[in-house]
């Protein structure tokens, strides 16, 4: 879907969508074998997981969301190890990505939701991936699951010019700029 579409129906109404969607498989089919139709679909705004894991991440030690979203940060960062910048995040940053992540009590995550991103879909996709391959996560702990079967919180990534990032939650300060 080139850039357009992908904005165009990112900003619909929930009402509006399905008719376009539905109208964009439709048009995608004209002239296309019948088993690439199915290919067309709405542009990736949650992801599920891919296949179920039966590994289960280490145990956080934390009590509070605070406190288990460190916990999170730093093991994706140490999982995406080449993708991390040290130091400071520059002034202006090239794309600020923010998700939802619902993880079950093994650690395994659910989904990945982006709540906001900078319309760059290469930033947008690379946050969702570093989610992925540190996949399992940290296990909530049971006083921060309060009885629930998945925990959900969002995090958000800082992408400097160079496509690196740091998470938001083990982030140093943001250098400042002289204006």
């Amino acid at each position: 879907m080139n850039s357009f579409a992908y904005h165009f129906t990112h900003h619909l109404t929930q009402r509006a969508r399905p008719i376009v969607l539905a109208s964009l498989a439709a048009l995608a089919a004209c002239g296309t074998p019948e088993s690439k139709v199915s290919e067309a679909t709405e542009p990736a705004l949650t992801a599920s997981a891919p296949a179920p894991s039966r590994a289960k991440g280490p145990l956080s030690n934390a009590d509070h969301m605070d406190d288990y979203k460190r916990d999170i940060a730093a093991w994706i960062s140490q999982r995406n190890s080449k993708d991390i910048y040290a130091g400071q995040p520059q002034a202006l940053l090239r794309g600020i990505v923010v998700l939802s992540i619902h993880v079950d009590g093994d650690g395994a995550v659910q989904t990945i939701r982006m709540l906001r991103g900078p319309g760059d879909r290469e930033l947008e996709q690379r946050a969702m991936q570093s989610v992925w391959r540190a996949s399992p996560l940290p296990r909530p702990t049971r006083a921060l699951a309060s009885g629930r079967s998945i925990v959900g919180f969002s995090e958000t990534w800082l992408f400097n010019n160079d496509g690196r990032f740091q998470l938001r939650s083990v982030a140093l300060e943001q250098k400042r700029t002289n204006f």
